[in-house]
């Protein structure tokens, strides 16, 4: 249990208050007793929010890049062989599939809240998707 954490104190730092207390706990080595950090954790919802507010600043593609473009080339193979793409068209691909599905997870969102649910669910995504006019086994 001692490696789990990176960093130790011992007995004259937490006496010295060189850690506030709370976040330090103390686990037995055989008989000497070691302060490790306690991680600490956050209330439900604060990381997320945290991340829509990060991920809401930046305009970075959500999906990496190289999966994408294997996914577009394992598509396109079922269509024709041989096919190569310039990665300005990959990269056309990847913004217009980011956008279509950023609008399907906003429309879901909203039914789920018409709903009174916080959580979305398939049934949710199903229900925009025909709203919006698409077919509905797909």
């Amino acid at each position: 249990m001692a490696d789990q954490f990176n960093f130790m104190l011992d007995d004259d730092d937490v006496q010295k208050g060189k850690c506030p207390a709370g976040i330090v706990i103390a686990v037995l080595v055989g008989e000497i007793p070691v302060f490790q950090w306690k991680p600490y954790h956050y209330h439900p919802g604060t990381v997320a929010l945290w991340e829509i507010h990060k991920f809401q600043k930046n305009t970075d593609l959500l999906i990496a890049k190289a999966p994408f473009s294997h996914l577009i080339c394992k598509v396109a193979v079922t269509f024709k062989m041989d096919l190569q793409f310039q990665t300005s068209a990959i990269a056309c691909l990847q913004e217009a599939a980011e956008a279509y599905l950023i609008g399907l997870f906003e429309d879901t969102n909203l039914v789920a809240i018409h709903v009174k649910c916080v959580t979305i669910m398939p049934k949710d995504i199903q229900l925009a998707k025909h709203i919006c006019g698409e077919p509905y086994g797909t």
